[in-house]
């Protein structure tokens, strides 16, 4: 059976605990009062109007991509082709 003073101890360790807890606590309200406060600063901003033009160019370079995965598909289907070939012709091209 527990003595009264390992009672105690167990208790002010309970209680450091807490307020350890607690601390971190105050820590996590006080970053999410920070960014919410930056995120209301950020919603006062007005709109960008830079978007159709961003929608525009990300439209070309995409088109662009497929365009090149194309060609890469198209030389991946050559290379067995190619490497059969080479190996017996000693042809690389």
């Amino acid at each position: 059976m527990a003595t009264s003073d390992e009672h105690i101890a167990r208790w002010e360790q309970r209680q450091e605990v807490i307020i350890v807890s607690m601390n971190r606590m105050v820590d996590t309200m006080e970053v999410i009062r920070d960014m919410i406060g930056e995120l209301a600063a950020w919603l006062k901003q007005p709109a960008s109007n830079d978007l159709p033009d961003l929608l525009k160019a990300l439209i070309v370079r995409s088109e662009s991509l497929s365009e090149q995965v194309v060609q890469i598909g198209g030389k991946i289907d050559a290379l067995p082709a190619a490497i059969v070939r080479a190996v017996h012709t000693g042809e690389v091209k």
